[in-house]
């Protein structure tokens, strides 16, 4: 290793002093790049000589103004320049000049962002450019344009975060992409147009979302570094093996986009220093620390906690007790560890964070299955055996119970409905009595109007007279005529009429409505 210092001769490494390092990439002429906070170094060994190429306010062919993130060079002598402010910045070799390539509010096919992270080529015509807060865009170099992959976590085939770390190409010609929502696989149509992104996160298993940088491994594993550690995933099985200081990890806070490779190891740079692995190291499987429901504890009398106990994994609970349930993940570390809970297996998740208990209650009558799964420090999820709640309902919800109700209220609807059935009859009934009345009265009035048409208006007169109670003197005197005469017309109305006597006389009258029947 040949490490250049700030006491070394003047000249060499005056400018670096105070420079933090981004990147470092070898060029096509053999000589070393160095993107750095305060620009663009080249070192070339056979001169020995460091050239420091920084930005130029007044000149519009100098690189732009920022801290160099990540370097390109190309076969072709192309330098291209991420910058964190200002883009990309493409040097033409031959003219010395550079070419800035950023982001346009009205331009929807320039750079999403001038925070560029991270570059990669993508065949000899498209760019792949990450950006710190931007999502992804893959750019055509020729006529410069850009799509654009923001970021959406709803969107499972999208960009899970807007931050690119590490773009990495892998032997398959797979690209990945490491971000601060997990690792993404690109994915293509049969025609190269990328379709969407394969998302990896916490939850399946990596140690964090957080990822820095990729490297590949000679089985086609990656190596993926964050800040707690490393984690090493096999894209063919999904297989995930993490390493932590408790692995004997000698460091664990890495570097964003600081990872290389050479014939014997894969390296990954971090604060502490620069860790190498050996290739080809065997992918050796671990089984997640086990959780175990340690006690169970129950409200008694006087507000204390009673402990019960759970023979065989099944516990009779009485509908409305109250649980504290308490478990571990048993895996001897100090560390915080996470914890989520279910009470039937066709549930997801619910995380309740680092807290190692859980209060459990308002569960209706039935049997559940509790389970608690809980993320050991190596990031691996182990789950607990399940513990069997037969929540046991009270007499007012059992089945019988329930079945008693519905045929009493089936019955009182019997009830109501024949009810309503006999008030209907009855009604019925009446109203039928009231429309025969009705009848026999009109058939009555019809048939006295009828026994009437025969009369004369003499007879009339007289029936009339008769009916309203006048003696046989008063109706002669009222007449001007002989008693004998009203006498004899009297007997001819009740011979025609077929009446035995004067009140049948008057209720005729009445029926017929010569007079009224208080007259």
């Amino acid at each position: 290793i040949v490490s250049h210092r700030v006491d070394d001769p003047p000249g060499l490494s005056e400018d670096l002093r105070a420079e933090s390092v981004f990147r470092l990439v070898p060029s096509a002429e053999g000589d070393v790049l160095a993107g750095t906070m305060g620009g663009l170094f080249r070192f070339s060994e056979t001169e020995g000589q460091l050239e420091h190429i920084a930005y130029e306010r007044s000149n519009p062919g100098a690189m732009g103004q920022g801290s160099v993130r990540d370097i390109l060079a190309g076969e072709d002598g192309r330098w291209w320049i991420g910058m964190a402010g200002s883009g990309v910045s493409l040097l033409d070799r031959e003219s010395g000049e550079f070419r800035h390539l950023r982001h346009s509010a009205e331009d929807p096919d320039s750079l999403s962002s001038d925070s560029v992270t991270v570059l990669l080529e993508d065949g000899p015509d498209h760019l792949w450019v990450g950006t710190r807060s931007a999502g992804l865009n893959r750019c055509r170099v020729g006529e410069w344009s850009c799509r654009r992959f923001s970021a959406d976590g709803d969107d499972p085939g999208a960009l899970g975060h807007p931050n690119v770390a590490s773009l990495y190409r892998a032997a398959d010609g797979a690209v990945w992409a490491a971000t601060g929502g997990g690792l993404h696989r690109l994915e293509r149509e049969t025609d190269g147009r990328v379709s969407g992104f394969t998302r990896w996160t916490r939850d399946d298993g990596l140690l964090d979302d957080g990822l820095l940088a990729i490297e590949e491994d000679d089985d086609g594993s990656l190596w993926l570094s964050t800040r707690v550690g490393l984690s090493r995933f096999d894209p063919a099985s999904g297989r995930i093996r993490n390493y932590v200081a408790e692995s004997g990890l000698p460091v664990t806070h890495f570097n964003a986009n600081a990872s290389a490779r050479d014939d014997r190891y894969l390296y990954f740079g971090s604060i502490d220093g620069l860790l190498g692995i050996p290739r080809g190291s065997a992918f050796a499987g671990r089984e997640p620390s086990k959780v175990r429901i340690t006690t169970i504890q129950r409200a008694a009398a006087g507000g204390r906690q009673q402990r019960v106990f759970w023979p065989e994994g099944e516990l009779s609970v009485p509908y409305r007790e109250v649980l504290t349930i308490r478990f571990a993940s048993l895996d001897l570390s100090e560390s915080a560890h996470e914890y989520a809970y279910r009470v039937q297996p066709d549930e997801p998740w619910t995380a309740i964070g680092s807290q190692r208990q859980l209060i459990l209650h308002g569960l209706s009558p039935g049997r559940y299955a509790f389970q608690v799964r809980g993320r050991d420090v190596f990031g691996q999820w182990g789950q607990s055996e399940p513990l069997v709640l037969d929540v046991v309902p009270p007499w007012w919800m059992t089945e019988s119970f329930r079945a008693l109700v519905v045929l009493a209220l089936i019955l009182l609807a019997l009830a109501i409905h024949f009810s309503r059935q006999a008030v209907l009859k009855r009604r019925s009934r009446e109203i039928q009595r009231l429309s025969e009345k009705r009848e026999q009265a009109l058939e009555e009035k019809l048939g006295s109007e009828a026994e009437l048409a025969v009369l004369t208006p003499r007879q009339k007169e007289i029936l009339q007279l008769i009916a309203e109670g006048y003696s046989t003197r008063e109706i002669a005197d009222l007449l001007g005529v002989s008693i004998k005469t009203v006498e004899a017309h009297r007997a001819n109305l009740m011979d025609r009429l077929d009446i035995r006597d004067v009140p049948g006389l008057v209720r005729l009258a009445i029926r017929s409505g010569l007079v009224s029947e208080y007259d």
